[in-house]
């Protein structure tokens, strides 16, 4: 759940960790650039200094990436939000189906547009319940159902 209390997914496990590793990397870079045998060396420079610091970089960008992400039910409208990258705002009303993996769950749309939520978000089996309790109220399908969860309900 997000701040209005809309079911949420997001990234938890990568958002923390992506974070520590660019620090440890650039903690690494930072020792190893202050190394005065590593500039009679140019290769140790590089290979022992820069490469750690572009590593640490590429981190802290992920590291924006999955802080950001974020895919949530906003009234009728799944909304999914990758801040540097864009918005994208999928109506309910164009849910044709949903399929699930052990991996992942893929949800179609009309004019072929597909969302895939993978198996690392957190919040992901309250996220597709949620889903299926919207389009099965409101007579979207009825696909996503076997008869015997139609009679329990």
């Amino acid at each position: 759940m997000d701040g209005s209390r809309s079911p949420c997914m997001r990234y938890y496990g990568p958002r923390f960790a992506m974070p520590l590793t660019g620090l440890v990397f650039l903690f690494i870079g930072l020792i190893e650039l202050r190394n005065p045998v590593d500039y009679r060396y140019p290769g140790n420079l590089l290979l022992l200094s820069y490469i750690p610091i572009a590593a640490a970089t590429l981190a802290f960008v992920f590291s924006a990436f999955f802080w950001s992400y974020r895919v949530s039910i906003r009234g009728d409208v799944i909304e999914k939000v990758i801040w540097p990258i864009r918005t994208l705002h999928l109506p309910l009303k164009d849910f044709v189906t949903l399929k699930e993996t052990d991996k992942s769950v893929v949800i179609f749309f009309t004019n072929q547009r597909t969302l895939k939520l993978k198996a690392l978000l957190s919040g992901r089996p309250h996220f597709i319940d949620h889903i299926k309790v919207l389009t099965s109220s409101s007579g979207l399908t009825a696909s996503l159902h076997s008869p015997g969860d139609r009679a329990t309900r």
